[in-house]
């Protein structure tokens, strides 16, 4: 079965493209749910790591804390994809954008999103090959600004 990175794939599938919302800083809880023919298989050495980096994982369903500053609300969040996976995004509006991929991903996909200052949802699907194995990817990440401070040492 194909191998994804968990934690790099939950954070590079965060929303992406400007919209007149802003996230709030402070503590946020994030939910991803993977799906498709391309979900994980994790290795339990990776497993062990991840959990004792605060993220959980339910199947397919990966759960983890982070205390977004200042800086990083103002600056907004990441793109779903970057230029160094080989990708190219299309914005198709404020809420949804396209994604084509040439590099180790090939292939083509959408990401719809809904952005508030304290709750976001995206829905990311993909259909091509990602290191020169079938993928079919659904994505659905969901964040709620959960605390406006964080707990001491995660500022």
């Amino acid at each position: 079965m194909r191998h994804i990175a968990a934690p790099a794939l939950a954070a590079s599938l965060m929303i992406g493209t400007a919209s007149a919302a802003t996230l709030s800083p402070g503590l946020w809880s994030f939910t991803s749910t993977l799906g498709g023919s391309a979900a994980p298989q994790i290795p339990p050495a990776e497993l062990a790591q991840m959990k004792a980096q605060g993220i959980t994982t339910s199947g397919n369903t990966m759960t983890f804390q982070h205390c977004l500053s200042a800086a990083e609300a103002a600056a907004g969040p990441p793109p779903a994809t970057t230029q160094q996976d080989g990708c190219t995004q299309q914005p198709n509006g404020e809420t949804s954008y396209s994604v084509s991929c040439s590099g180790a991903m090939q292939g083509t996909g959408t990401v719809t999103m809904s952005l508030a200052p304290d709750h976001f949802t995206e829905d990311f699907q993909f259909t091509g090959t990602s290191q020169g194995q079938p993928a079919n990817v659904q994505n659905h990440l969901e964040g709620t600004l959960v605390s406006a401070t964080c707990p001491a040492g995660q500022q």
